[in-house]
């Protein structure tokens, strides 16, 4: 047990400042500047091929946004095993812990807003576009409201290698009940309530979507066809990402078990993996976003130089628009009024 020259215990914090630590924050640092680049370069994608005249895409860009604004608090959160030595630094802890509450949520909330859009389209057969304002009311607005709680007691601060809701009492280490509570309430118990129905939904979305794709094999149908260009643009560029999220936080609920368990004695090489697997978050998004079709075709060289061709001759240029003008470049948009999804030919009909 690791006293200072007080005699008061600190090891609930010294057991964190050492240079194993040190490299994991800057591990963290290091991976969070690489998905902050990929998150950009997922948005300067969506500008230039105008993807964001697909409701999905804003979707997808939503998430891009949201995960961005992950990687940059990762990048800046980097205080937490040395936050105890001094007031400063206390006060900066609180500053990221308070943001780092922030963003995690709005990530959860751009994945669940994602999985509910594919839920209502696919089971109960609905647009979903009007809803797009309050996906985007819902998942900013909600994180900032509850993030307040933790200021009732200080309870921001530090919380292992970075900063959160603290645990532990700065005086002495003895339990800080309130922060453990927080804990629970504002994100663990929450998140995994979310994350089981996250789940349960998708298995549900995905055995209903093999139905309907059988029932599609062979017909030639008109609207058939239809349908079937509207589900390449609206439901299955949504898919991976739930998947990939759910994936991403097995470590880390694997490290939160064993802190709950080992709190005193935590284990660096659980801190590492879960560190590369959160903090590449960005990275492994714009990897599923690369995976798609079109998208693979519009980071061709060709495609890329064209569409900022484009871009650049528009900047200051007058248009004039005339009848039978065509759209070359541009996406093609599925008119979502012509075409809804309760016209789905089901075999169960």
């Amino acid at each position: 047990m690791s006293n200072n020259s007080s005699g008061v215990d600190l090891s609930c914090f010294t057991v964190y400042d050492n240079d194993g630590f040190v490299a994991v924050v800057a591990v963290r640092v290091a991976l969070s500047i690489i998905s902050i680049l990929c998150c950009l370069g997922m948005l300067l994608i969506i500008l230039l091929f105008k993807k964001y005249l697909f409701f999905a895409q804003r979707l997808i860009a939503y998430l891009a946004i949201a995960t961005l604004a992950y990687s940059v608090v990762s990048a800046i959160n980097v205080e937490g095993y040395k936050a105890y030595r001094n007031d400063a630094i206390k006060g900066y802890c609180v500053f990221t812990g308070l943001l780092e509450q922030v963003v995690s949520w709005w990530v959860l909330l751009a994945i669940s807003c994602i999985v509910f859009d594919l839920f209502v389209k696919i089971m109960l057969k609905r647009e979903t576009e009007r809803f797009e304002w309050v996906y985007i009311i819902v998942t900013l607005v909600t994180p900032l409201i509850t993030a307040w709680i933790p200021f009732i007691n200080l309870a921001y601060g530090s919380s292992g290698a970075w900063c959160w809701i603290r645990g532990n009492d700065y005086d002495d280490c003895s339990s800080f009940t309130f922060g453990v509570v927080l804990r629970f309430v504002l994100y663990y118990a929450p998140f995994y309530i979310l994350m089981c129905a996250l789940l349960i939904a998708l298995v549900i979305v995905f055995v209903r979507l093999r139905k309907q794709r059988r029932s599609w094999t062979g017909n030639f149908d008109p609207t058939v066809l239809a349908l079937k260009k509207k589900m390449s643009q609206e439901v299955f560029p949504l898919i991976s990402y739930p998947i990939i999220f759910l994936v991403i936080n097995i470590i880390p609920l694997i490290l939160r078990i064993v802190n709950a368990v080992k709190s005193n004695e935590p284990i660096i090489a659980l801190w590492f993996l879960s560190t590369i697997v959160f903090s590449l978050q960005g990275a492994v998004v714009m990897l599923a976003f690369a995976l798609d079709p079109e998208t693979r075709r519009n980071l061709a060289p060709m495609q890329l130089l064209g569409a900022i061709k484009r871009q650049v001759t528009r900047e200051g240029q007058v248009n004039e628009y005339e009848m039978g003008d065509d759209n070359e470049g541009e996406p093609e948009v599925v008119n979502s009024t012509s075409i809804s999804f309760p016209s789905y030919p089901d075999e169960d009909q």
